[in-house]
């Protein structure tokens, strides 16, 4: 059997700590919670009939993309968005891609297909188009699959959009629209309702849109894309969020056919429906209790009123009254935007020999002669959270003099957020020691605190130096558990680990726990007499699976001066191992 060699030297004691952290950054970015829309036109009267309050009577997809699809058994985001329109326009769409067997350049759907297809088109159509965009020379410029087609300009659009589709203009710079430039929604908008980015497109927010189309009005319909889009879209971009513009009605009726099957299993968490929590305004933190059992308690001369779950107040000068904080945590740069609060169910209480604090329990002083009862907010910062701290003063004076107070018994508040992180870690459950280069775990409680159906990320622990293990999670549930295994560090010692939530190339929230590595441990046994000689006991704990060949140094010293000194070797079994040694001198 393979033997380990190790020195081990007894004597002082020195600890050093090293703690490492890494940088966690975020900005905030709420969920939208209203429609913009624009209107163009040359004329006001032109402007004016985009405004006509009807209805979108989908009964047709096309979709035109610079996308190659392959077989199903490959996948791919062709593949995936084919599937997504197919059960939403199940039997009634129509897609164009590049075949994976295609000539590049040469195959592909050109810009004469587009224009014969709009004009074409039997039944209401939701037209999208995925395309290369560019400004070259002061024009806008969209490209087709095929090298030798004419590039689409504003100038060379000719288009037939009496039908009025729904254009769906994925394409670099196709939403951009300024007086006196040419652009494509200046072409599109008089009679179709057009959607596209003024800068960056995102083909997911293709998919959020697609996947958010149902019977409902145009505006609900593209903000839930939006943030469906922002929050559980895998590799989100705040500069595709700001580039998409609508350009139509947003008060337009939608209605599309009855989708096939379960859509949910093509959508991928796009389901998210924000329309009733947007009435609200924002997303809020909840918080009730009652303050229901209470007592009066005898002390020395005085009577102290006792309320459960709450403390009391010891301010000199000030009367002695309960009152209580409460923590809720959320993660780091969530904009804390407002705090409401609601106390209720009060009882009238006197208590005539309420104490004042001076140190000691003391006749009142009654600097105010009344005082309602009320709730004080802050908010502190951790390494990996930020809290909000409630203050509940739950007591109203309302005659001092007289020792008369009102306990409101129900405590009801809401704090206003808007979360960066869609979820925060609550707590984590791992082993305090391991041997070096073993295998363990980590449990982590997360807490999902959007709106959202699911949450996509990556989960990636990580040391200072070193990322340990990455996995991949979506959350599901308000609250649930998720594991992950990796293998200690290899040298003994204690380190510092940080598990990170990201999305995209972004830290979201992040909590750090420290595990120690020993291969041997050690305890020395000393009996609290002394005689002439005095054996200690040193015990080693070898929490490996072999045996160690080890050398022992001992040092007695006294004010700073060694007395003895000894050293030992000794093969360490697995397990425990008790090591005698005898001292002379100690006693007086």
């Amino acid at each position: 059997m393979p033997r380990n060699d190790k020195a081990i030297s007894i004597g002082v004691m020195v600890i050093f700590g090293i703690v490492f952290s890494l940088p966690v950054s975020a900005i905030s970015q709420p969920f939208e919670t209203s429609t913009v829309a624009r209107i163009v036109g040359d004329s006001p009267e032109a402007m004016i009939a985009q405004l006509d309050g009807g209805s979108l009577n989908l009964e047709h997809a096309t979709l035109y993309s610079n996308d190659w699809i392959y077989p199903e058994k490959y996948g791919g985001r062709a593949y995936d968005i084919n599937k997504t329109l197919n059960s939403q326009f199940p039997g009634q769409n129509k897609v164009n891609f590049i075949p994976y067997n295609a000539i590049p350049g040469i195959d592909g759907w050109d810009w004469d297909d587009v224009q014969s297809g709009i004009s074409s088109a039997g039944k209401k159509d939701l037209v999208i188009i995925e395309s290369k965009g560019s400004i070259e020379n002061n024009q806008l410029i969209s490209e087709s699959p095929k090298w030798l087609d004419e590039d689409l300009t504003p100038g060379n659009l000719d288009w037939n959009t009496d039908k009025k589709p729904l254009i769906l203009f994925d394409s670099e710079y196709a939403g951009m629209h300024l007086p006196s430039f040419k652009s494509f929604v200046g072409k599109l908008a008089k009679d179709a309702v057009t959607i596209a980015p003024t800068a960056f497109p995102d083909k997911e927010f293709v998919k959020a849109f697609v996947c958010n189309l149902k019977d409902k009005d145009l505006g609900s319909i593209y903000r839930n894309a939006r943030n469906n889009y922002y929050w559980s879209s895998k590799t989100p971009s705040g500069l595709a969020l700001m580039s998409y513009e609508l350009y139509g009605d947003p008060t337009l009726n939608v209605s599309i056919p009855k989708p096939l099957g379960d859509i949910n299993q093509y959508c991928e968490g796009f389901l998210t429906d924000y329309s009733e929590m947007i009435k609200a305004g924002s997303l809020y933190a909840d918080i009730g209790f009652s303050l229901k059992n209470y007592s009066i308690i005898k002390q020395d001369n005085f009577s102290i009123l006792s309320v459960n779950n709450t403390g009391l107040s010891y301010t000199f000068g000030e009367l002695i009254l309960p009152y209580l904080t409460k923590k809720t945590e959320f993660p780091l740069r969530t904009l804390i935007l407002n705090y409401t609060y609601l106390l209720s169910d009060p009882v009238t209480l006197t208590i005539a020999d309420l104490p004042s604090w001076k140190g000691e329990l003391a006749n009142r002083t009654c600097w105010e002669s009344n005082k309602p009862a009320d709730i004080g907010f802050s908010v502190s910062f951790t390494e990996d959270k930020e809290a909000v701290i409630a203050t509940v003063n739950p007591i109203e004076i309302v005659n001092c003099t007289k020792g008369e107070l009102k306990l409101w018994r129900q405590v009801n508040y809401s704090i206003k957020y808007e979360p960066y992180s869609p979820i925060i870690i609550d707590s984590l459950e791992h082993l305090s020691k391991v041997r070096p280069n073993e295998k363990t775990g980590l449990t982590a409680r997360i807490r999902k605190i959007v709106l959202n159906s699911s949450v996509y990320g990556t989960f990636v622990l990580a040391t200072s130096n070193r990322t340990v293990a990455e996995k991949e999670a979506v959350i599901s549930l308000s609250s649930e558990e998720f594991n992950i295994s990796f293998y200690s560090n290899p040298e003994e010692g204690k380190e510092e680990y940080s598990l990170i939530f990201v999305r995209g190339n972004d830290t979201m929230t992040s909590a750090t726990f420290s595990i120690e590595t020993l291969l041997v441990e050690s305890e020395l046994i000393i009996p609290e007499t002394a005689g002439t000689e005095t054996t200690v006991q040193l015990k080693m704990e070898n929490n490996g699976n072999e045996s160690i060949n080890s050398t022992i140094m001992d040092y007695l010293a006294r004010e700073g001066a060694i007395l003895a000194q000894g050293k030992i070797e000794r093969a360490l079994l697995p397990g425990e191992n008790i090591i005698n040694l005898t001292y002379s001198g100690l006693a007086k």
